[in-house]
């Protein structure tokens, strides 16, 4: 008789079978009793956890964030006189991992403690952590990605970002400033004939970018901006360019870059003339100084420019969890740490999101990039500003 060939799986079916078999590997382990001091009642203890993370490629980056949520603490019962619980030794339950610990239990980590030195676990990632992916694999019934280091990480514990889709705006000739939709719905206007009423022309999208007039008018307490294409923004559905004067040290012919807080923009300027503009998130502020992250202000020339870089660092507050990004893209170091770079880990440009960096779209960061001074040489990575190739001034004002 003819042997029946075994049907071939399909990868659909493959990668459900890999998710069915990583799930019955995170089950929690039954209980083990623990034993009893002499003379004393039998003591149990039931340790259970689920940890689950998610991450992926950014179009631009190749990076993937991991998201994890903290299981909940073991639970112990004891009935044995004298059982010390979380101290050690013989006849004792063993501290509990901080990633088994309650979700109501505050967790204070560092990166440090993150690693977990030469063994088969290298390093433990938290909510925040992004890593940059080489390729993606299967082993053991199993879906695996290898990170640009050579560290694998289990594909169904992490999310792929969308590529955030906010372009600037290369403005035309003769517009002197642009408008920005932040809103997610938003609408157009039009001014009435007897020039007194606002109504509505059609819908906008969020991050629509503009020329305007410079044109405004009050209407029911809010204030309207006239467009360069005849329609009107309503001033609470969006921001524009407001650069401040150019200082006295930069040429009238010489490149330099605007960044102002309060309006959450940035313009790329050739002495008085606008080149680009475009919408920046810059660092979140606080009440609580330890928290406060708020981007400095002054007058700084770019220092380094990087194609990727790594970022990382603790939380500056209890409760706050350390961050680590491979392959941030497009990063031009003006002052210490804090650079103009792209983020593709969010797409809330327009808002206070970062640690004190000015974060652009990574489509913007790399018009930046190419722009400001000093080029980068074909072929390179990286360069350095110097006395002969001076970096780009940035400006930088609420």
């Amino acid at each position: 008789k003819k042997k029946k060939k075994k049907k071939k799986k399909s990868r659909k079916a493959r990668i459900e079978a890999a998710k069915k078999d990583a799930e019955k590997a995170d089950q929690p382990r039954p209980s083990v009793p623990l034993p009893a001091p002499s003379g004393s009642a039998s003591a149990s203890v039931t340790f259970s956890s689920t940890v689950t993370a998610t991450t992926t490629p950014a179009a631009a980056t190749a990076s993937a964030s991991v998201t994890a949520t903290n299981p909940p603490a073991p639970t112990v019962s004891a009935s044995a006189t004298g059982l010390s619980l979380g101290s050690g030794g013989s006849g004792t339950v063993p501290k509990v991992p901080w990633w088994q610990r309650s979700k109501d239990e505050p967790l204070n980590i560092t990166l440090k403690e993150l690693d977990e030195g030469d063994g088969t676990i290298s390093k433990r990632m938290v909510k925040g952590f992004f890593i940059a992916i080489d390729r993606t694999f299967g082993w053991n019934n199993r879906m695996w990605y290898r990170t640009t280091e050579g560290l694998i990480a289990p594909t169904d514990r992490m999310i792929i970002p969308k590529t955030p889709t906010l372009k600037g705006l290369a403005p035309p000739e003769g517009v002197t400033q642009v408008g920005f939709i932040r809103s997610v719905r938003a609408y157009k206007y039009k001014l009435s004939d007897d020039g007194k009423k606002f109504k509505r022309a059609g819908r906008i999208k969020r991050f629509s970018a503009f020329g305007l007039t410079r044109k405004t008018q009050l209407y029911r307490k809010r204030r309207y901006r006239e467009t360069s294409d005849g329609w009107w923004m309503r001033g609470i559905d969006g921001t524009y360019t407001d650069p401040g004067p150019r200082p006295s040290k930069i040429a009238d012919d010489e490149k330099w870059i605007d960044v102002n807080l309060t309006r959450r923009t940035l313009v790329a300027m050739v002495g008085d003339k606008i080149v680009f503009a475009t919408l920046i998130s810059p660092g979140k502020t606080s009440k609580n100084k330890k928290r406060d992250h708020r981007t400095k202000t002054g007058s700084f020339r770019i220092r380094e420019k990087h194609i990727s870089t790594k970022m990382d660092g603790d939380g500056t507050a209890a409760g706050d969890l350390p961050y680590s990004i491979m392959d941030v893209p497009y990063v031009q170091y003006y002052d210490g740490s804090y650079a103009l770079h792209g983020a593709f880990w969010h797409n809330n440009f327009g808002r206070e999101q970062s640690h004190g960096c000015v974060n652009l779209s990574p489509s913007d960061a790399k018009f930046m990039f190419a722009w400001s001074d000093p080029p980068i040489p074909k072929g390179w990575h990286g360069v350095w500003s110097s006395p002969k190739r001076k970096g780009s001034w940035v400006v930088i004002h609420e």
